[in-house]
């Protein structure tokens, strides 16, 4: 996925067929910059349809909740699929659910995430805890024409 696409989903909640998981509805999605999603795969061996239930995003230093919005294929819908399921078709795929945080992450700062989703039929939770780079060791992403 391109990262303008990413978010398109979160954009547009009324597209797919399930609406993606949005911690906050009065948010708007349709600006960048997002943060960097966060994704869960399950090394299925077959393809499996995947649905975000709950999940949340927790700062270390002040205990907020960062903004996201969460989705797995049944939740899933960007314009560049022109109404086809390509991008869902690819998430049942590599089973895989994404988060997106609305702002990009603080660097330096410590966070902690929660996710409740379903692949195929089995509904599993995650939880684990991860720290941003700090500002001097991040670097510009430069992609060449």
């Amino acid at each position: 996925m391109k990262p303008r696409e990413e978010a398109s989903h979160c954009q547009n909640p009324d597209k797919p067929a399930l609406l993606p998981y949005l911690t906050r509805w009065d948010l708007d999605w349709s600006r960048a910059p997002y943060g960097l999603a966060l994704s869960i795969r399950l090394f299925a061996t077959q393809s499996n349809a995947t649905k975000v239930l709950e999940t949340h995003l927790i700062c270390a230093s002040d205990n907020r909740e960062v903004p996201v919005c969460a989705y797995g294929s049944e939740q899933y819908w960007a314009p560049s699929d022109k109404g086809g399921d390509l991008g869902a078709r690819i998430l049942a795929s590599y089973s895989v659910v994404f988060v997106v945080p609305r702002d990009p992450l603080i660097p330096g700062e410590g966070y902690t995430a929660t996710v409740r989703a379903v692949f195929g039929s089995t509904e599993k939770t995650f939880t684990w805890s991860f720290r941003v780079a700090p500002q001097d060791g991040l670097f510009p992403l430069r992609l060449s024409p």
